[in-house]
């Protein structure tokens, strides 16, 4: 299903970018590039969504309706030279109270040269949801495709 997002005038995704899945309202989220540890969860009219496309996971948040951020984590090669955000594992689990989780590991090293000396170069990023197995299944069989084998850790 090739589906184009527009925000105003800017297009979230490529022509050549197909959305396997879309959660249009993320619950909540923890984001860890030690030593820095940031959650989110949706706070009045702060929102935010994630995008499992055929080329990377795009989290877009809005702030009274309005596109205040977008963060993209590539498939390996799929991405543009200039973003080298590239996902290296993903799995599922369940963390007590908060519930299943997807989680997706992104690698990036070249980062400005401030955040290479306060932030690792590997984010996990984990989103609290309802059965991410589908997410999970659909982001493995793209890898799958492309690599040959999915990355895992643990």
């Amino acid at each position: 299903m090739a589906i184009n997002f527009k925000v105003g005038s800017m297009t979230l995704l490529g022509s050549d970018e197909s959305v396997l899945h879309c959660i249009p309202s993320i619950k909540f989220a923890s984001f860890k590039a030690l030593p820095t540890y940031r959650l989110f969860f949706p706070l009045l009219l702060l929102n935010a969504s994630l995008y499992i496309t055929d080329r990377r996971i795009l989290i877009v948040t809005y702030l009274f309706g309005l596109r205040i951020q977008k963060f993209s984590a590539w498939y390996p090669d799929r991405g543009p030279e200039d973003d080298q955000e590239i996902v290296v594992s993903i799995r599922t689990g369940r963390l007590g109270i908060l519930g299943d989780y997807l989680e997706v590991v992104s690698y990036n090293n070249n980062r400005p040269w401030y955040y290479r000396y306060l932030c690792s170069p590997m984010m996990r990023m984990r989103f609290y949801m309802k059965n991410p197995e589908p997410l999970y299944e659909s982001m493995c069989s793209v890898l799958e495709v492309m690599t040959g084998g999915v990355k895992r850790y643990y």
